[in-house]
């Protein structure tokens, strides 16, 4: 099983090319899903971008989160684009382990 993650800003929105609010997690309860993308999925037009470990170090940014997704997928280059996904949890990620990452 792929596991997929969200690269978010401090306030819980993309932050690669978009500023949409996503529904965060609360404790241990997942975020809501997100509304279904109609249309065709696009990358970097039409659909939630979503990536895995193996592409995290182009989309770093301030907070992370492990993410479910369902329906279509379309792999692109650097990422995958989904027709739905919600977010499960945050990942350890921040900026302490942001700067060791940079030491190493």
């Amino acid at each position: 099983m792929t596991v997929y993650y969200k690269v978010l800003d401090a306030n819980g929105k993309s932050c690669n090319g978009g500023s949409l609010q996503w529904s965060l997690p609360r404790g241990k309860r997942p975020g809501k899903w997100m509304p279904k993308i109609q249309g065709n999925l696009v990358p970097c037009k039409n659909g939630y971008h979503v990536c895995t470990a193996d592409q995290l170090l182009d989309w770093l940014n301030v907070r992370i989160f492990e993410v479910e997704v369902r329906g279509e997928i379309v792999k692109s280059d650097d990422k995958f684009v989904v027709r739905a996904a919600r977010l499960i949890r945050e990942t350890g990620w921040s900026e302490r382990t942001a700067r060791l990452l940079a030491c190493d």
